[in-house]
This record gives C-alpha cells, sequence and structure tokens, in this order.
C-alpha cells in the first residue's frame, strides 16, 4: 500500500502538478500522465487498479504500462 506523507502538499492542473515534500525540502513536477497518477494514489487506489485505469482510459497497452511502471518505480 502507498502511503504519502501527510507533510507533502501538491497541487494538481490539466498541465501537470507540482508536489512539495516539507520535510526534505525539495519539489517535483509531473507531467499530465503523472498527474493522473498522483492524483489516483492520493484517492487511495492501489498500482494494479492504477494501471488497469491507465490502460482502460489511454486505451495503452497493460504489460507496457506495467513495465514502465516497474521501471520508474525501481529506479
Amino acid at each position: 500500500m502507498v502511503t504519502i506523507h501527510p507533510n507533502i502538499r501538491s497541487i494538481v492542473d490539466h498541465d501537470g502538478a507540482v508536489i512539495l515534500d516539507i520535510p526534505n525540502n525539495t519539489i517535483t513536477t509531473l507531467d499530465a500522465t503523472g498527474a493522473y497518477v498522483w492524483q489516483k494514489l492520493q484517492s487511495g487506489l492501489q498500482i494494479d487498479a492504477i494501471i488497469s485505469e491507465l490502460v482502460r482510459d489511454t486505451g495503452a497497452d497493460e504489460v507496457m504500462i506495467a513495465k514502465t511502471w516497474t521501471h520508474l518505480w525501481i529506479n
């Protein structure tokens, strides 16, 4: 289960998102796809559910999305 630290703040719009990590004093920017995933994580969805929704919403190949997620998560 993914847990978002309570000191994380974010702003999301149609172009992407900005995430402020207060304890680590860092800012991360996301493109529109990253913002989509971020919003799903914030709503409490698990990774497999997010992958399924990405497949449904984009028509992309599930294996490709899962491989990309794994690559990003591990690296």
